[in-house]
């Protein structure tokens, strides 16, 4: 299949699963989400609205025209500054940031090859125009992505990737950990995912 013709078929996504996010204290709480992607001709001008129901609260997290706010009973707030950054960094220290690297003018550099637990990897940088920079752990004998790491705040993040599927020609993990540091943070597992289908310019708010 042609990128042209995959950047069509992934114009839109839908995203389904369950997320559980471990605080500070250890306390973990879950919460099914909805994860709804306009794309853009770079990753920048993309729309995405992430709503999630955690048992105390229901809440919708935007990002439209570079821009990141809040929806929560159909009125706009501000959201705290480590949701934002959280929101941020799944957004640009995501599979996308490789993906769309082109798209993005980011940057690339090939390091050299590590082996982690056994497995062999290409290990590959990519920085992007704001130099954000993710790293990525490129399985030798699958091509698939395993793992990513960034640095935010002087914390070293890690999202490590499992249960590759196809949904619709399009290769996607549905199931991945998230740690900063040595303590996991956050663990998604993706119900459905949907490309293609209609969404809706309202759901993105006035902003």
């Amino acid at each position: 299949m042609g990128r042209d013709r995959l950047n069509q078929i992934r114009k839109t996504t839908l995203e389904k699963g369950k997320t559980v996010v471990t605080a500070a204290d250890g306390k973990t709480e879950q919460a099914n989400y909805q994860r709804f992607i306009v794309r853009g001709e770079n990753q920048a001008k993309e729309k995405i609205r992430l709503e999630q129901d955690f048992p105390s609260a229901k809440y919708s997290l935007i990002f439209k025209d570079e821009k990141i706010y809040g929806i929560y009973n159909n009125t706009v707030f501000t959201p705290r500054e480590d949701a934002s950054r959280s929101f941020e960094n799944q957004m640009f220290h995501g599979l996308e940031a490789l993906l769309r690297y082109k798209e993005n003018g980011s940057e690339i550099a090939l390091q050299p090859k590590e082996k982690l637990l056994g497995v062999e990897y290409y290990v590959l940088d990519v920085t992007d125009k704001q130099q954000r920079k993710t790293r990525f752990y490129i399985s030798t004998k699958s091509f698939h992505v395993m793992m990513l790491s960034y640095e935010d705040a002087g914390v070293t993040y890690k999202r490590k990737f499992y249960d590759y599927n196809h949904a619709q020609g399009t290769l996607v993990p549905f199931r991945s950990v998230l740690w900063a540091g040595d303590k996991q943070v956050e663990e998604t597992e993706v119900g459905t995912v949907t490309f293609g289908q209609k969404v809706d310019d309202g759901i993105f708010g006035q902003g």
